[in-house]
């Protein structure tokens, strides 16, 4: 296995690690050996100091007094000399002591900064490993993501050739166009392998598709279309007839429901005709939305019911039918221009009706009779 080496960021010193030791407990361990070997030299340092030997007297020299022996010059000086020393030697020590502690303080604060910077070089370690791994992910998600689109592109355009088979019929040239350009849009994406501009063809070749619909769809829209254009006839003629169309809901409704009465009432010829009579006429709206009515309509425009007529201004001269069979109680009158009754007849019951032959220049009253019509 090869060498491993950290190297200290405050001295420089390049430190072997042990097998399987980070670079942080190297350094850890490197700090406890300095403080290990200062501890060493100061306690060295020491007991050489307190262990220097002292210049020997040799016994029985000088005086004594009062029964004491009497230190000579010599000894006098050689004692000063051994209390110098030893003051010197326990300031020695006191000095090497506060030294110790120094170097110990400066070594742990060293320690420290060491730790620190180990402990940021593992936090930027970690963090690099991180992003890494972050990097490796997105790259793969990302991967995934393009295979799962480049398969729902190929799932898309399968189906959506199927469905331009199936729609042919109803679809219109617009339309085919339509869905074949947004197939080639989504092959081409597919050749770049770029996913965005897959995701959107998708959804391009999908809409062209729901804009299609099926046949029940497109059958609504195509009468949804003719609606449109039989409305917009009716409002044209509306107008024409002197309707004023400012709302065009409102004006469609209208018409309808005009056509919603006729049907729903009496279908008898001779009672639509007196039904369209007798209402404010809408013949755009039997043009246009029941044209089955239109007969009776034509009819209508040409009957009149009761009241007084002058023929040839009113009325245009001939004969006159009631418009029903089974007439009762019917009073009609033909009078001359000074108003003198030239004939009449008041008609209990007619079954097969009343016919009257006016001229032109008379008055032609009737009552009771229903509506006429000219033959």
């Amino acid at each position: 296995m090869p060498e491993r080496y950290v190297v200290d960021p405050k001295s420089g010193e390049e430190i072997l690690l042990a097998d399987g030791e980070s670079p942080t407990a190297g350094l850890r361990r490197r700090q406890i050996e300095k403080i290990e070997e200062a501890r060493s030299d100061l306690a060295r340092r020491a007991a050489t100091a307190r262990a220097k030997p002292l210049a020997a007297q040799p016994p029985g020299t000088g005086s004594t007094k009062a029964g004491k022996p009497v230190q000579t010059a010599d000894e006098a000086a050689a004692r000063s000399r051994r209390i110098r020393l030893g003051l010197i030697a326990g300031g020695v020590v006191l000095v090497l002591g506060i030294a110790a502690i120094a170097t110990t303080s400066a070594v742990s604060a060293g320690i420290r900064e060491q730790e620190a910077a180990a402990a940021e070089q593992v936090r930027i370690e970690r963090l690099a490993e991180q992003e890494a791994e972050d990097a490796a992910a997105d790259k793969k998600a990302e991967e995934q993501a393009l295979a799962d689109a480049l398969a729902s592109g190929r799932e898309q355009l399968d189906s959506s050739r199927d469905f331009a088979t199936a729609s042919a019929a109803y679809a219109t040239d617009a339309q085919k166009a339509d869905l074949e350009a947004s197939r080639a849009g989504l092959e081409e994406a597919m050749d770049a392998k770029v996913r965005a501009d897959i995701v959107v063809a998708l959804e391009s070749v999908k809409a062209s598709v729901k804009l299609i619909g099926t046949a029940e769809e497109a059958a609504a829209r195509q009468a949804a279309e003719a609606q449109k254009g039989v409305d917009d006839q009716y409002l044209l003629a509306a107008q024409a007839a002197g309707a004023s169309v400012t709302d065009r809901e409102s004006a469609l409704r209208s018409a309808h429901s005009y056509c919603d009465s006729l049907t729903s009432g009496d279908q008898t010829f001779e009672v639509l005709v007196a039904t369209i009579h007798s209402r404010q006429r809408n013949d755009a709206a039997i043009s246009s939305y029941c044209p089955q009515f239109a007969d009776a309509a034509g009819v209508a425009s040409q009957v009149f019911s009761i009241g007084s007529k002058v023929v040839g201004a009113d009325i245009a001269e001939g004969t006159y039918t009631t418009l029903k069979k089974g007439v009762k109680d019917c009073y009609w009158e033909r009078s001359d221009g000074g108003g003198e009754i030239i004939d009449n007849s008041f008609i209990s019951f007619a079954p097969d009706g009343v016919s009257v032959t006016v001229h032109n220049g008379e008055g032609f009253t009737t009552s009771g009779c229903g509506l006429w019509i000219l033959q």
